[in-house]
């Protein structure tokens, strides 16, 4: 018997109640998947920036190498999660976050 403040089931919480957790293994493995994508990132921004504007070892030049790595990976981040709700990591490991 299903009381009136039950509200009846749909298909989005059927298949919520379905999902499992991940393994550790596999959230170490996202996230260590994760790093690589930020450290090949940094390594492309980081050459670009260097290439185009020379030595970033001090001063003003390494302030704006930093924002600008600081920028493109925030970029990266916020492409990801309003495109598809994952990461690129993510995504491979077949993680989601559901609420």
């Amino acid at each position: 018997q299903v009381s009136t403040s039950e509200k009846p089931a749909t298909s989005e919480s059927v298949a919520v109640s379905k999902l499992k957790q991940p393994s550790i293994f596999r959230l170490i493995a996202c996230f260590l998947y994760e790093t690589l994508i930020v450290i090949a990132i940094s390594f492309a921004c980081g050459w670009v920036f260097i290439l185009l504007l020379g030595d970033a070892t001090h001063g003003l030049k390494r302030l704006a190498l930093q924002l600008s790595l600081w920028a493109v990976i925030g970029a990266y981040f916020i492409r990801c999660w309003y495109k598809n709700g994952q990461t690129l990591a993510m995504q491979t490991w077949r993680l989601k976050l559901i609420q």
